[in-house]
Order: C-alpha cells, then structure tokens, then sequence
C-alpha cells in the first residue's frame, strides 16, 4: 500500500486523539479528583478539538480549489469540489439525525412525550441548533461552507480576510467578553440567535484562516514554537476567565484560540509520518465514528450503567473504549466490504 501525503496523515491521527478528547468533554473524567483539573482538561485540552476540526474542513475544501487574482475562479471544477464536498457533509448531518431521532422516539414514548410537537421541534432544531447536542459543528458548516465559497467568488482574499479578522474581534468582544459585562438582558437578547448566526460572527472568521496555511512559508519548528506560545497565552486566558469573571465564557471563542490552532495545524500539517494510505483513511473514519457515535453509546450504557454509580475515570474509559470498537468495527466493515455505500455516508 502506498504512502499517504505526510500532511493527510498527521491530520488525520491528530482527529482520532481530538476525537477521543471530545468523549472526555462529555464524561469530565477527572470530576472526582479534581475539579480545576477536570475543567483544564476538558476547556484549554479538549477545547482544541472542534476549533481544529473546523480548520482541517475547510482546509481540505479550499486548499483543492483553483483561485483567480485572489478569488475563487468561477469554473464547473470549483463548483463541482464544492458540491461534492458538500453534499457529503449535509448527508452525514442528515442520516445521523435520522438515527438519533429513531433513537429518542423510544424516550418519547416512555415519557409521553411522542407528539407531532415532539418532532416538529426536532427538526427546528436540527436546522436552528443541532439535532442533537454534539451536531453543531456539522450543523455549523453547513451554513459557513457554502458562504465562504460564494462570498470568495466575488471577494480577493486579502479583503476577505481583513472582513473576518474586523468580524472575529467584534464577536469575540462581544460573546466571548461582552458576556461578562454586558447586562443580562443583552446575553438573552443575543441567546434569541440561533447557532447560524453565531457561526457567521465566530466560527467563520476561524474556519477562513485556512486559506493561508499554505501561503506562510515558516519552518515547521517555528510553527511548533509559536503554537506552544499562542496555546500558553490561551490557556491564560482561559485560566483568568474561570477565576476572575463572574459568568462562565467558551473558551473555544477566546481570542486566542485562532492563532493556536492556526499554527497547531500548520505545524501538523508539515510533520513527516509515514502512514499508509489505508491506515490514514481507517484512523480518519474511526474519528468520524467516535466523534458522531459517541453520546449514543453513553446514551446505551445508561441502560446498564448509572453514571452516578461508578468512578468518572472508569465511566470514560468504559465509553471511549465501546466507541472504538464500535468505530473499529464500522470502518472495518467499510474497509473490507466496499460496496455497501450506505456505510461511507456515517463516517
């Protein structure tokens, strides 16, 4: 088998960890111990998975476009990249809402719930914030993606991007530190938006720095050093936000978070791993799986397994290790038996 491109594999290895880290988002495995320790690992640790998902998205669509004096060149290859690329995520969104929603019409049942209103919110949500908890960030591009395309048609990068960095600063400002200042009513003002809005404010501006991961021309021992800087200065922030401010703030929107991840990438992206593409590939469907899968198998062992009943550390590993075997055996399958199509649309 040949080898993989040096910047597909480190990538993708580094998912499968941020993926395994987001399990620890949602089971808080150092609860009992520790709490600051729980929440360090959890927000500055953990916290870098979803901000590096979005750059790895949009890189792997933006990165393959042919570009024009600056802009995206309005041709039926651009297009054609652009749809595909999207089409794909609107389908993964798709089915695995439908598999969640089968999931839950059960609950509703049981708590009398199951209602033509049951499920009209459900599909409210699933178009407003996510159809389940963890969707957001699918949702999230699925808004940010086709405006950055259509946007860079018609918009050189370098105005681009002075337009996100000026919109980026000002939700920050506003979400990120407004939120503890600002007078309540101005947070449930902005808490009436759904998740496409701040998307566009917040999650956009971070998603376009991947336009120019390829176009700085910095050693990679330099990205290294500026990325343990930026993450020591954001893991700062982070810190003087938990002890010094009265509300509780995202760190994923701090705003240091986009230069951190920025050279994250770029240093990953240039490290020299001679992976396989067959390994490549399985690693980066067993991230997808263990990312999308994972609150169902938590939502599975329940049935077995009171949370409150047994040591948070146990309860994470118990979970990571049933999402990977079922993300193993997923990818497995679609490794070895290609064509059933279905199972390239859950990964």
């Amino acid at each position: 088998m040949g080898v993989q491109s040096k910047s597909m594999s480190a990538i993708d290895l580094t998912k499968f960890i941020f993926a395994i880290l987001v399990v620890s988002i949602h089971t808080n495995p150092l609860e009992a111990y520790t709490e600051f320790g729980n929440w360090f690992l959890i927000d500055v640790v953990a916290g870098l998975a979803v901000p590096f998902f979005f750059m790895a998205s949009g890189y792997f669509l933006f990165s393959k476009l042919i570009y024009e004096n600056g802009k995206i060149k309005k041709c039926k290859e651009n297009f054609s990249r652009f749809k595909k690329y999207y089409l794909r995520i609107f389908l993964l969104y798709f089915i695995w809402s439908i598999i969640y929603l089968c999931w839950q019409i059960p609950e509703w049942i049981y708590l009398d719930w199951f209602s033509f209103n049951a499920i009209k919110d459900y599909l409210l949500s699933a178009v407003a914030s996510g159809s389940y908890y963890h969707f957001w960030y699918i949702l999230s591009l699925l808004y940010v993606i086709p405006i950055m395309y259509f946007v860079l048609r018609h918009i050189n990068v370098k105005i681009y991007a002075i337009i996100m960095a000026v919109i980026y600063v000002f939700g920050v400002l506003f979400y990120t530190y407004g939120n503890q200042y600002s007078p309540y009513i101005l947070i449930r003002a902005w808490n009436i938006f759904p998740v496409p809005f701040v998307s566009i404010l917040l999650i956009m501006p971070s998603v376009s720095t991947c336009l120019f991961i390829d176009k700085l021309r910095i050693k990679n021992t330099t990205n290294l050093l500026l990325f343990v800087v930026f993450y020591i200065f954001f893991a700062i922030e982070s810190v003087l936000f938990k002890f010094y401010t009265e509300r509780t703030a995202n760190t994923q929107y701090a705003l240091l978070i986009v230069p951190t991840i920025f050279f994250l990438f770029s240093w990953v992206k240039k490290c020299d791993l001679h992976i396989s593409n067959q390994t490549s590939v399985f690693l980066r469907n067993m991230s997808s799986i263990v990312y999308l899968a994972h609150p169902m198998v938590m939502n599975l062992l329940g049935l077995a397994i009171a949370k409150d009943n047994i040591n948070c550390t146990l309860y994470f590993v118990i979970v990571t290790i049933a999402t990977l075997m079922l993300a193993f055996s997923l990818s497995f399958i679609n490794l070895k038996f290609k064509g059933i199509k279905f199972l390239n649309y859950l990964m």
